[in-house]
């Protein structure tokens, strides 16, 4: 009988493990040791997971106690939680998050090359945007990985995504943990004095709210996860972002 593998390439060990990993991070923060419900989980053999368990979580001094239930035969799982666990927990999440963070990497480094060698190096918003682009570690950090640039979602085409000549969305950047994408779109105004450029700027403001809002709700609909909004302006001469 050959031996059970752990392999953080193993896509339903990893679903399993940061399922896991998430499921304890949502518990409020408590003081008290005390016996917490994780749910109920699927898995061919009670031998394997509790091998997978042992080595993942029990080796961080975490445990993670099992058992089937007769009613579904499921098994049920509980974490001992304590009030350091999530320091524990973390490296854990780095550990299995690291087959999907090279992933990213690889989407990343093509999406930056495709807008190399696209955007226009004259047009006043595509010079904006390639500075957030550039300077994005600083700007927001944790929104590293570049996902998408002048995107549309298209509802009546079976989930399609494809660039079109009138709305598209300016920015898409993904977080290396947990799901959570960023929209950012971008507006160059006319700072110069006046009441005809006071009102271009008010109105420039105001657009590019409604497209953040837009493509915030957009963007929920093409990855089924966690959405921020963000407009991007020069207002008043400064890089300047408000969250929606």
């Amino acid at each position: 009988m050959s031996s059970y593998v752990i392999d953080i390439n193993n896509e339903k060990q990893r679903s399993f493990i940061l399922n896991i990993c998430f499921q304890i991070l949502s518990f409020p923060y408590q003081e008290e040791t005390e016996s917490l419900l994780l749910g109920f989980f699927e898995f061919s053999s009670h031998d394997e997971i509790t091998k997978l368990l042992q080595k993942v979580f029990g080796e961080n001094d975490i445990n993670i106690m099992c058992h089937v239930t007769k009613a579904n035969s499921k098994m049920e799982f509980y974490v001992n939680y304590d009030k350091n666990i999530v320091e524990r927990i973390m490296p854990i999440i780095k550990d299995w998050y690291k087959p999907f963070v090279n992933e990213l990497q690889n989407q990343h480094n093509v999406k930056i090359k495709e807008w190399k060698e696209n955007y226009d190096i004259d047009h006043s918003e595509d010079i904006l945007r390639n500075s957030i682009i550039d300077n994005i570690k600083d700007l927001l950090p944790g929104f590293n990985y570049f996902v998408d640039f002048k995107w549309s979602y298209n509802d009546d085409n079976d989930n399609n995504y494809s660039i079109c000549e009138n709305e598209i969305g300016d920015l898409v950047f993904r977080s290396e943990y947990g799901g959570i994408y960023l929209v950012i779109e971008t507006k160059w105004l006319n700072n110069n004095h006046g009441d005809k450029a006071k009102k271009a700027r008010i109105d420039g403001i105001n657009e590019v709210k409604e497209r953040t809002l837009k493509y915030k709700e957009l963007a929920k609909k093409r990855f089924n996860d966690i959405v921020i909004g963000i407009s991007y302006t020069n207002e008043k001469g400064k890089r300047t972002y408000s969250f929606y």
